[in-house]
């Protein structure tokens, strides 16, 4: 799959440069080190130069029938582009565009956009209707894409514990810890000091028949349990 992707992305970085007056950087140099299938280091380029790759990828996202659109956005998102980000949020507060919107921020997301999706968490949302449906509110499925994040090896081992275990409560119990939890924490995030991010005031971990710590599996998302 990541090759897949890394073949896309290089094809979509060479369209970029050869409608960008063949920018004299090497290909390579646009891409992550850390993580080349899906990260774009737009910002090794000059500024003049970044800017036209940014808005030719613009020009590429926007376009219906250029092809490559998705790429295009995630490399923008990625990135940082404020332009993007703003729009990928409101196409997450668009019942119709949701789940398209909540795959792009979780799989192309940085720890850096975790405040604007922390305001999602508060939206009081609407009674259900009376038709059910499978798709979760939008404050849970923020919860839910947030609490995904903090598997993060940024974050310490007590929290990365804490969210394992918030992850058996109940949906409602789930989405009420989960923003009491980024009341307290919330200064630490404006600073991305995100060591200094701490379990809920009063946390106290569980410990199994032998004294040990449960294990944590810094890259496995998990849902709350209904």
């Amino acid at each position: 799959m990541k090759i897949v992707l890394l073949i896309c992305m290089l094809g979509l970085v060479s369209q970029c440069l050869a409608n960008t007056n063949q920018f004299d950087i090497p290909i390579e140099t646009f891409l992550s080190q850390s993580d080349p299938a899906i990260a774009l280091e737009i910002k090794l380029a000059s500024p003049e130069k970044r800017l036209k790759i940014i808005q030719e990828l613009r020009r590429i996202a926007a376009c219906d029938t250029c092809g490559r659109q998705v790429d295009a956005k995630a490399l923008l998102f990625r990135y940082g582009d404020p332009i993007t980000i703003s729009n990928v949020f409101s196409q997450f507060r668009n019942p119709q565009t949701q789940d398209s919107a909540a795959d792009l921020i979780s799989g192309q997301g940085s720890l850096e956009m975790l405040p604007l999706l922390a305001a999602e968490m508060f939206f009081e949302d609407p009674p259900p209707p009376v038709v059910l449906t499978r798709k979760n509110p939008r404050s849970f499925e923020a919860c839910r894409m947030f609490y995904g994040f903090l598997s993060n090896t940024n974050f310490t081992v007590d929290v990365r514990h804490w969210i394992i275990e918030v992850g058996y409560q109940s949906p409602a119990k789930f989405r009420e810890e989960m923003r009491r939890w980024w009341k307290e924490n919330q200064a630490m995030f404006a600073k991305h000091d995100y060591r200094a991010v701490r379990p809920p005031i009063g946390w106290k971990p569980f410990y199994n028949a032998v004294g040990e710590r449960p294990p944590t599996n810094a890259t496995e998302k998990m849902t709350p349990s209904n």
